[in-house]
């Protein structure tokens, strides 16, 4: 009988290992970046891990896994040094309709639910409609995967976040930390017409998305003031001499 490719994390032959999962939401769409490194120095094998669940069947667990399939969409992954430990990373980039079909989130959670979710703000009797993104609490990876020790959820969400059960937060980056014995759902709800820039003034600059001519004129100002007062102190103390 054929079974789908239900589990990504089919690179683990290992002592142990912990995996960060980023997820990065805005307008430009969802991109998941996944980290797995290894608790000793050990290699990791590099698995071709289609990015929709459920797009692959295999005749059993002992598939060929290395070979790429015309017409499936792959995570893009590379393997790195850190030290003494090794790294694998996995990412992708979803839009808002192909995200629930993460293979990741699909076989990590048995439940998961992402869908608009009304909501009635009593203040002003308007009807706002939010983004809805929740899974149940059994992190089934580690029933799999005993060489799986911990593992760390961020969502950094450019939006506006309603509510949220994570366990840290950090501006827009809300994080939750899984382990063995401390499993919880992500429940996160935001609202998809309120984007929020958290970037440094000079984030924006660099990026070219605030550099137009006023920050240009304010910024050639600022390199002539500090040449001014470099050379008129350098010229002072020469005269003092």
């Amino acid at each position: 009988m054929k079974k789908k490719l239900k589990l990504v994390f089919l690179i683990l032959l290992l002592t142990g290992c912990d995996v960060t999962y980023n997820l990065e939401i805005s307008s430009k769409g969802y991109f998941e970046n996944i980290d797995i490194i290894s608790n000793r120095n050990s290699d990791i094998i590099e698995y071709t891990i289609p990015a929709y669940f459920g797009d692959i069947e295999y005749e059993d667990v002992n598939a060929n896994y290395f070979e790429k399939i015309d017409g499936i969409e792959y995570y893009n992954s590379k393997v790195s040094k850190e030290g003494e430990f090794t790294k694998i990373n996995y990412n992708y980039k979803f839009d808002v309709n192909t995200f629930s079909r993460s293979n990741f989130l699909s076989s990590s959670y048995n439940t998961i639910i992402f869908k608009k979710y009304d909501y009635n703000n009593e203040s002003d009797d308007s009807e706002q409609e939010y983004m809805l993104f929740t899974t149940d609490d059994n992190f089934i990876i580690f029933d799999k995967f005993a060489q799986i020790e911990n593992v760390k959820v961020n969502i950094t969400c450019h939006y506006e976040v309603i509510s949220s059960n994570a366990d840290e937060v950090n501006e827009n980056v809300y994080t939750w930390y899984l382990t063995k014995d401390n499993l919880k759902s992500i429940n996160m709800v935001y609202n998809p017409d309120k984007e929020i820039d958290y970037r440094t003034l000079w984030q924006k600059i660099m990026s070219g998305d605030y550099f137009n001519i006023t920050i240009f004129f304010v910024l050639i100002f600022l390199a002539i003031f500090i040449m001014y007062k470099f050379f008129k102190n350098y010229s002072d103390k020469q005269n003092a001499i």
